[in-house]
């Protein structure tokens, strides 16, 4: 069985990865506020659909970690996993946040998108390009035992190869 569990002290905030659409934020808004993640249309959006700021927590350190779930592969054309984690670590260096990335496991033969069973390995790959990623949090525990699906049983497979390098 694969599992590595990590016990993490702190108030932390566990969100959507899309904080703002630039593309559909109103003129004046971008011009003044804006500091959205790059590209969104198709993703649930924290600061317009649910009114929660939370690049404005992390700036007036009200949390002491953050975890954007970025539950998307990097296929995906609308909303991109490379885009989302890039925006996230910038905002993470300049709040001095501490960031940890939501990994999607659970998505992992599910759907067209999620064929890929080196796609969880290549995102923990991609990751270790960024210095404010310290780590990665998989959702959710159940799917870290094989059975569920080929797919996702290759990628375990994939992910344990990788964890005992």
């Amino acid at each position: 069985m694969l599992c590595c569990i990590n016990f993490i002290s702190g108030i932390a905030l566990t969100n959507f990865s899309v904080h703002k659409d630039k593309n559909i934020c109103p003129p004046i808004v971008v011009r003044i506020v804006y500091k959205g993640s790059y590209n969104a249309e198709g993703g649930l959006q924290c600061y317009t659909e649910l009114y929660s700021d939370v690049y404005k927590w992390m700036k007036e350190k009200w949390i002491d970690y953050v975890v954007p779930q970025v539950y998307f592969p990097f296929e995906r054309v609308d909303v991109t996993y490379h885009d989302l984690v890039k925006w996230w670590d910038n905002i993470a260096k300049e709040t001095d946040t501490t960031l940890y990335i939501g990994q999607g496991l659970y998505q992992m033969g599910s759907n067209e998108n999620w064929q890929n069973p080196e796609e969880i390995a290549n995102q923990l790959k991609f990751n270790q390009q960024y210095r404010q990623v310290t780590g990665s949090i998989f959702f959710t525990y159940k799917d870290l035992i094989k059975g569920q699906n080929e797919v996702k049983d290759q990628a375990l497979d994939t992910i344990k190869a990788l964890w005992e390098k």
